[in-house]
């Protein structure tokens, strides 16, 4: 009778079962890769999230704010930049920032990126910082006492009042065009016109009275950020300020 012949593997099994169990393994190991790199992410963020909110509410505390600024921290991975208490850039926006004193100034808006920032002990150090701020209208006419339009069509900074001449009322319009002194950090009102019932004074008599009812407005932006240039539109004067190697209190 023919012997019995023991069963095994056909010619195109041998090997599968290895190769599959390491395809396996190495499956699971992608899968765990994965898990730990989006949990890393994940924390991250979390943590910068974190950190971005105390940083706004220590600027609301510093700058008296009603509303902490929108703080964002860029960079990646931000764990690396917290450990090193050094990050690459913060951006910062706000609303309402007053600054100064004697008189102070309340800016309608500021947004500003701070670069190479480094944490220490009491304060922040900054290498560069760049951003925009806007000083609105209703602000001016608080710090002149005069009620300040702007005329978009000929970029003049206008104030109409009226004035009792021989008993006779007339409508005084006194317009000049804001200009920002680079050297002193203040606006001034250049080019000074002055409107009596429709006849324009001489430009002598106008830059006497300009002075008084325009007078100039000092910034006094505080740790060394400085106004650039100067433009206006609708809601009133924007500044570019700036500054370079910055130490702000924490």
């Amino acid at each position: 009778m023919p012997s019995a012949t023991a069963s095994g593997p056909g010619p195109h099994e041998t090997g599968h079962r290895p190769a599959r169990r390491h395809a396996g393994l190495i499956a699971v190991i992608i899968a765990l890769v994965l898990l730990l790199s989006a949990a890393f992410v994940a924390a991250d963020r979390l943590t910068a999230g974190y950190v971005e909110r105390s940083v706004g509410s220590g600027v609301a505390t510093q700058l008296g704010l009603s509303d902490p600024p929108q703080v964002v921290i860029h960079g990646f991975p931000f764990l690396t930049q917290l450990a090193t208490r050094r990050y690459e850039r913060v951006d910062l926006s706000a609303t309402d920032v007053t600054v100064g004193a004697d008189p102070s100034l309340t800016l309608a808006s500021c947004q500003v990126s701070l670069t190479d920032v480094r944490l220490e002990s009491s304060s922040y150090r900054v290498a560069a910082l760049t951003g925009t701020a806007t000083l609105g209208w209703d602000q001016l006419t608080t710090l002149t006492g005069q009620s300040i339009a702007y005329d978009a069509a000929s970029g003049r900074a206008t104030v109409t009042v009226s004035a009792a001449v021989l008993g006779t009322a007339l409508t005084v319009t006194l317009s000049g065009r804001p200009t920002l002194d680079v050297a002193q950090q203040r606006i001034t009102f250049a080019d000074g016109q002055i409107v009596v019932a429709g006849t324009a004074l001489p430009p002598s008599v106008a830059a006497v009275l300009i002075s008084e009812f325009l007078p100039p407005v000092d910034l006094h932006i505080p740790y060394g950020i400085t106004a650039a240039a100067l433009h206006l539109d609708a809601t009133g004067i924007g500044l570019d300020v700036a500054g370079t190697d910055l130490t702000i209190p924490r």
